[in-house]
């Protein structure tokens, strides 16, 4: 049975100036990528906390606890730690949210190295949406691919989760494919 349709939103990784950033109102919250893959590690057990606030239907991979080491393996290997995102709320010092993309290691450019990502996951707590934090720590996540080379970005986004792919539209992004995702029920 369909348990879910996922669009593909893709196009070009646009070129963001940080000044354009720092017209956004975010004195409550500090974006970083981690220092090292270690760091990474260590944002485990938070990134699950963060996967609460997904949709239901928005979670197509059962058991992501299991895998969490799998895709910083995966990124660690194609891509690198600008592929990740943190966000803290300086008020309190909490991650509350994070934005990973991960490298699409199927596409190279003319100099043989990848040129290419995926905007994988978004996560934000419940209290912080909203506020365009979610529209900040994507355009600061496409500064970071484009100062990185990265060239395009394809995001896949829940057919449901409206605000999601609001942001990738007003980025440019537009809709490639639909991927139907089943369930097997007996």
């Amino acid at each position: 049975m369909l348990k879910t349709k996922e669009l593909s939103l893709e196009g070009p990784v646009i070129k963001i100036d940080s000044r354009f950033l720092n017209n956004f109102d975010s004195e409550k919250y500090e974006m970083f990528h981690p220092k090292s893959w270690e760091e990474v590690l260590n944002f485990k057990s938070r990134f699950f906390d963060l996967n609460s606030n997904l949709p239901l239907e928005s979670v197509i991979t059962p058991g992501t606890q299991h895998l969490y080491e799998d895709y910083i393996d995966f990124i660690k290997q194609y891509g690198d730690l600008f592929m990740i995102i943190f966000l803290k709320y300086k008020i309190t010092g909490d991650i509350v949210g994070c934005f990973f993309s991960i490298p699409n290691p199927f596409r190279k450019n003319e100099s043989d190295t990848y040129d290419s990502l995926e905007a994988f996951i978004i996560l934000l707590e419940k209290e912080h949406q909203g506020k365009g934090l979610g529209w900040l720590l994507t355009l600061y996540s496409a500064k970071a691919a484009w100062d990185n080379n990265m060239r395009y970005n394809s995001s896949p986004i829940e057919n449901n989760v409206k605000r999601s792919i609001r942001i990738a539209k007003k980025y440019g992004q537009e809709h490639k494919r639909t991927h139907l995702i089943l369930e097997y029920s007996m």
